[in-house]
Protein backbone atom coordinates (compact mmCIF):
# COMPACT_ATOMS: atom_id res chain seq x y z
CA UNK A 1 0.00 0.00 0.00
CA UNK A 2 0.97 3.35 -1.08
CA UNK A 3 1.38 5.94 2.09
CA UNK A 4 0.78 9.21 2.54
CA UNK A 5 3.59 11.33 4.05
CA UNK A 6 3.97 15.36 5.67
CA UNK A 7 5.91 16.83 8.18
CA UNK A 8 4.58 18.68 11.03
CA UNK A 9 6.11 20.07 14.28
CA UNK A 10 4.53 21.02 17.68
CA UNK A 11 6.33 22.94 20.78
CA UNK A 12 4.72 19.58 23.08
CA UNK A 13 6.85 17.31 19.98
CA UNK A 14 9.97 18.66 21.02
CA UNK A 15 8.97 18.57 25.44
CA UNK A 16 8.41 15.29 24.77
CA UNK A 17 11.61 13.92 23.00
CA UNK A 18 14.13 16.08 25.44
CA UNK A 19 11.67 14.10 28.35
CA UNK A 20 12.79 11.27 26.62
CA UNK A 21 16.58 11.80 26.47
CA UNK A 22 16.77 12.70 29.48
CA UNK A 23 14.77 9.18 30.80
CA UNK A 24 16.49 7.21 28.19
CA UNK A 25 20.20 6.95 29.86
CA UNK A 26 21.42 4.42 27.08
CA UNK A 27 20.88 7.47 24.66
CA UNK A 28 23.41 10.22 27.02
CA UNK A 29 26.43 8.80 24.87
CA UNK A 30 24.73 8.13 21.75
CA UNK A 31 23.48 12.08 21.00
CA UNK A 32 25.30 14.87 20.58
CA UNK A 33 24.21 16.93 24.02
CA UNK A 34 25.83 13.90 26.04
CA UNK A 35 25.67 13.12 29.02
CA UNK A 36 26.93 16.46 29.96
CA UNK A 37 23.54 18.14 29.49
CA UNK A 38 22.19 15.57 31.45
CA UNK A 39 23.82 16.28 34.56
CA UNK A 40 23.59 20.07 34.08
CA UNK A 41 19.76 19.58 33.28
CA UNK A 42 19.29 17.41 36.62
CA UNK A 43 20.81 19.96 38.40
CA UNK A 44 18.70 22.25 37.03
CA UNK A 45 15.15 20.29 38.26
CA UNK A 46 14.07 20.49 42.15
CA UNK A 47 15.34 17.39 43.68
CA UNK A 48 12.07 15.82 43.93
CA UNK A 49 11.82 15.57 40.58
CA UNK A 50 14.97 14.92 39.66
CA UNK A 51 14.53 11.57 42.18
CA UNK A 52 10.81 10.82 41.06
CA UNK A 53 12.70 11.33 36.73
CA UNK A 54 15.98 9.00 38.16
CA UNK A 55 13.49 6.29 39.08
CA UNK A 56 12.01 5.92 35.33
CA UNK A 57 13.37 2.76 33.99
CA UNK A 58 12.77 4.02 30.18
CA UNK A 59 10.65 7.02 28.50
CA UNK A 60 6.81 7.57 28.72
CA UNK A 61 3.83 5.48 27.40
CA UNK A 62 4.43 5.57 23.00
CA UNK A 63 0.90 6.27 22.44
CA UNK A 64 1.71 9.92 23.98
CA UNK A 65 3.53 10.37 20.82
CA UNK A 66 0.41 9.65 18.92
CA UNK A 67 -1.99 11.92 20.65
CA UNK A 68 0.33 14.75 20.16
CA UNK A 69 -0.08 14.08 16.69
CA UNK A 70 -4.07 13.78 16.80
CA UNK A 71 -4.15 16.83 19.41
CA UNK A 72 -2.81 18.86 16.52
CA UNK A 73 -5.56 18.66 14.16
CA UNK A 74 -7.62 19.91 17.12
CA UNK A 75 -5.41 23.22 17.67
CA UNK A 76 -3.15 21.54 21.03
CA UNK A 77 0.54 22.27 20.16
CA UNK A 78 2.04 23.45 23.55
CA UNK A 79 2.64 21.51 26.62
CA UNK A 80 0.54 23.41 28.80
CA UNK A 81 -2.53 22.74 26.25
CA UNK A 82 -1.88 19.35 25.85
CA UNK A 83 -1.90 18.45 29.20
CA UNK A 84 -5.17 20.36 29.58
CA UNK A 85 -6.34 18.27 27.17
CA UNK A 86 -5.97 15.16 28.01
CA UNK A 87 -6.98 15.83 31.57
CA UNK A 88 -10.17 16.43 30.44
CA UNK A 89 -10.51 12.99 28.76
CA UNK A 90 -11.49 9.82 30.35
CA UNK A 91 -9.41 7.10 30.30
CA UNK A 92 -12.14 5.36 28.04
CA UNK A 93 -12.43 8.59 25.91
CA UNK A 94 -8.51 8.36 25.47
CA UNK A 95 -8.94 4.86 24.18
CA UNK A 96 -11.21 5.73 21.33
CA UNK A 97 -8.63 8.18 20.02
CA UNK A 98 -6.19 5.81 20.17
CA UNK A 99 -8.07 2.74 19.03
CA UNK A 100 -8.00 3.29 15.33
CA UNK A 101 -4.20 2.82 15.88
CA UNK A 102 -3.06 0.91 18.74
CA UNK A 103 -4.04 -2.37 19.58
CA UNK A 104 -3.45 -3.14 22.77
CA UNK A 105 -4.12 -0.87 26.29
CA UNK A 106 -2.43 -2.69 29.40
CA UNK A 107 -4.20 -2.82 32.33
CA UNK A 108 -2.22 -0.16 34.15
CA UNK A 109 -3.13 2.20 30.90
CA UNK A 110 -4.90 4.74 33.53
CA UNK A 111 -2.00 5.25 35.76
CA UNK A 112 0.18 5.10 33.01
CA UNK A 113 -1.01 7.59 31.51
CA UNK A 114 -1.71 9.98 35.01
CA UNK A 115 1.74 9.78 35.21
CA UNK A 116 3.22 10.37 31.96
CA UNK A 117 1.01 13.51 31.75
CA UNK A 118 2.42 14.66 35.43
CA UNK A 119 6.39 14.13 33.74
CA UNK A 120 5.06 16.01 30.73
CA UNK A 121 3.87 18.74 33.00
CA UNK A 122 6.80 19.13 35.60
CA UNK A 123 9.68 19.04 32.90
CA UNK A 124 7.80 21.78 30.77
CA UNK A 125 7.75 23.64 34.25
CA UNK A 126 11.28 22.93 35.04
CA UNK A 127 13.38 22.41 31.91
CA UNK A 128 10.57 23.05 28.46
CA UNK A 129 9.47 26.53 29.09
CA UNK A 130 13.34 27.60 29.99
CA UNK A 131 14.86 26.87 27.03
CA UNK A 132 16.23 28.94 24.51
CA UNK A 133 13.01 29.83 22.13
CA UNK A 134 14.84 29.88 18.86
CA UNK A 135 14.94 25.89 19.18
CA UNK A 136 11.88 25.78 18.98
CA UNK A 137 11.14 28.35 16.60
CA UNK A 138 13.56 26.67 14.32
CA UNK A 139 12.29 23.73 14.36
CA UNK A 140 8.37 25.09 13.60
CA UNK A 141 10.14 26.95 10.21
CA UNK A 142 11.70 23.41 9.27
CA UNK A 143 8.49 21.76 9.51
CA UNK A 144 6.98 24.48 7.01
CA UNK A 145 9.94 24.28 4.77
CA UNK A 146 10.64 20.45 4.79
CA UNK A 147 6.78 20.18 4.15
CA UNK A 148 6.96 22.39 0.94
CA UNK A 149 9.86 20.24 -0.27
CA UNK A 150 7.56 16.61 0.36
CA UNK A 151 4.52 17.89 -1.97
CA UNK A 152 7.28 18.47 -4.76
CA UNK A 153 9.76 15.28 -4.29
CA UNK A 154 9.15 11.65 -3.78
CA UNK A 155 8.15 10.51 -0.39
CA UNK A 156 10.01 7.49 0.52
CA UNK A 157 13.61 9.28 -1.33
CA UNK A 158 12.73 12.37 1.41
CA UNK A 159 12.34 10.52 4.11
CA UNK A 160 15.28 8.74 3.25
CA UNK A 161 17.35 11.79 2.79
CA UNK A 162 16.27 13.46 6.16
CA UNK A 163 16.63 10.85 8.20
CA UNK A 164 20.48 9.97 7.05
CA UNK A 165 19.68 6.22 5.26
CA UNK A 166 16.27 4.86 6.84
CA UNK A 167 13.48 3.29 4.16
CA UNK A 168 9.80 2.96 5.50
CA UNK A 169 8.78 0.42 3.15
CA UNK A 170 4.89 -0.07 2.28
CA UNK A 171 2.75 -2.60 3.92
CA UNK A 172 -0.83 -3.15 4.62
CA UNK A 173 -0.16 -1.46 7.90
CA UNK A 174 1.08 1.60 7.51
CA UNK A 175 -1.35 4.13 5.29
CA UNK A 176 1.09 7.79 6.86
CA UNK A 177 4.66 8.74 7.89
CA UNK A 178 4.66 11.63 9.49
CA UNK A 179 7.97 13.21 9.87
CA UNK A 180 8.78 15.48 12.83
CA UNK A 181 12.25 17.46 13.23
CA UNK A 182 13.92 16.98 16.34
CA UNK A 183 16.54 18.65 18.17
CA UNK A 184 17.26 17.51 21.47
CA UNK A 185 18.11 13.71 20.38
CA UNK A 186 20.47 14.66 17.02
CA UNK A 187 21.64 12.65 15.44
CA UNK A 188 19.48 9.95 15.72
CA UNK A 189 16.09 9.34 14.36
CA UNK A 190 14.01 7.83 16.19
CA UNK A 191 10.26 6.41 15.33
CA UNK A 192 7.51 4.79 16.52
CA UNK A 193 5.11 2.14 14.42
CA UNK A 194 1.48 2.11 15.29
CA UNK A 195 -1.28 0.45 13.28
CA UNK A 196 -1.80 2.82 10.06
CA UNK A 197 0.50 5.87 10.92
CA UNK A 198 4.51 5.94 11.92
CA UNK A 199 5.94 8.61 13.36
CA UNK A 200 9.24 9.58 12.58
CA UNK A 201 11.29 12.43 15.01
CA UNK A 202 14.25 12.84 12.56
CA UNK A 203 17.77 14.88 13.23
CA UNK A 204 17.01 18.81 11.85
CA UNK A 205 20.76 19.23 12.46
CA UNK A 206 20.53 22.40 13.98
CA UNK A 207 24.00 23.32 15.73
CA UNK A 208 24.47 22.06 18.72
CA UNK A 209 26.71 24.82 21.22
CA UNK A 210 29.36 22.56 22.97
CA UNK A 211 29.13 19.50 20.79
CA UNK A 212 29.97 16.86 23.10
CA UNK A 213 29.94 13.47 21.58
CA UNK A 214 31.82 12.65 18.46
CA UNK A 215 30.51 9.54 17.02
CA UNK A 216 33.61 7.42 16.06
CA UNK A 217 32.96 6.78 11.84
CA UNK A 218 35.75 3.99 12.02
CA UNK A 219 34.73 0.93 10.31
CA UNK A 220 35.64 -2.14 12.48
CA UNK A 221 35.56 -5.68 11.92
CA UNK A 222 32.29 -6.78 12.74
CA UNK A 223 30.60 -3.85 10.50
CA UNK A 224 32.98 -4.92 7.52
CA UNK A 225 31.64 -8.64 7.94
CA UNK A 226 28.35 -6.40 8.15
CA UNK A 227 29.16 -5.39 4.66
CA UNK A 228 29.88 -8.03 3.54
CA UNK A 229 27.52 -9.59 3.78
CA UNK A 230 25.44 -7.42 2.35
CA UNK A 231 27.26 -6.87 -1.00
CA UNK A 232 27.09 -10.62 -1.76
CA UNK A 233 23.31 -10.11 -1.63
CA UNK A 234 20.68 -8.40 -4.13
CA UNK A 235 18.27 -7.90 -1.54
CA UNK A 236 17.59 -6.52 1.70
CA UNK A 237 19.10 -8.45 4.55
CA UNK A 238 16.85 -9.01 7.34
CA UNK A 239 18.59 -8.42 10.81
CA UNK A 240 18.09 -11.50 12.29
CA UNK A 241 20.07 -13.29 9.43
CA UNK A 242 22.98 -10.49 9.98
CA UNK A 243 23.03 -11.35 13.67
CA UNK A 244 22.89 -15.38 13.67
CA UNK A 245 25.90 -15.27 11.14
CA UNK A 246 28.31 -12.82 12.82
CA UNK A 247 26.83 -13.88 16.16
CA UNK A 248 26.39 -10.63 17.53
CA UNK A 249 22.82 -9.44 19.92
CA UNK A 250 20.34 -6.84 19.06
CA UNK A 251 21.94 -4.29 20.75
CA UNK A 252 25.48 -4.47 18.93
CA UNK A 253 23.32 -5.00 15.41
CA UNK A 254 21.42 -1.75 15.81
CA UNK A 255 24.82 0.19 16.41
CA UNK A 256 26.88 -1.07 13.48
CA UNK A 257 23.58 -0.57 11.52
CA UNK A 258 23.41 3.45 13.21
CA UNK A 259 27.07 3.85 12.41
CA UNK A 260 27.42 2.62 8.57
CA UNK A 261 23.80 4.24 7.95
CA UNK A 262 25.21 7.65 9.31
CA UNK A 263 28.11 7.34 7.32
CA UNK A 264 26.02 6.55 4.36
CA UNK A 265 27.11 2.88 3.29
CA UNK A 266 23.83 1.01 3.65
CA UNK A 267 20.07 1.75 4.07
CA UNK A 268 17.85 0.60 7.01
CA UNK A 269 14.46 -0.77 5.74
CA UNK A 270 11.72 -0.73 8.49
CA UNK A 271 8.79 -2.85 7.51
CA UNK A 272 7.00 -3.43 11.28
CA UNK A 273 8.32 -2.03 14.61
CA UNK A 274 9.89 -5.32 15.13
CA UNK A 275 11.18 -6.42 11.46
CA UNK A 276 14.65 -4.71 10.20
CA UNK A 277 16.63 -5.32 6.85
CA UNK A 278 19.98 -3.80 5.88
CA UNK A 279 20.89 -3.02 1.85
CA UNK A 280 24.40 -1.72 0.60
CA UNK A 281 24.03 1.96 -0.86
CA UNK A 282 25.36 1.53 -4.82
CA UNK A 283 29.47 2.95 -4.90
CA UNK A 284 29.59 2.29 -0.95
CA UNK A 285 33.35 0.87 0.21
CA UNK A 286 34.50 0.46 3.32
Amino acid sequence: MVYQSQVYFSPINECLTSLNLYLTKPWHQKMHLGANWYEKTKRDLSPDVAETLDKKKMGIYNPINLLCWLGNENGIHTPETFVSWIRELTIEDIKEVLYPYVDFFPKTMETTVIKSIRMIEVWNEQYFSHMNKEIVTNLEEFAVKHNQELLSNDPKTFIEEKTNGIVFEETDERDTVVLIPQYHCQPATIYYCFQRVTLVYYPANLPIPNHENQRDFTVNETAAQVIDILQESQEPVNFVRIMKQIGIDKVKMFDIASQLRVQGKVRMHVYTERSFALSIKEFSHV
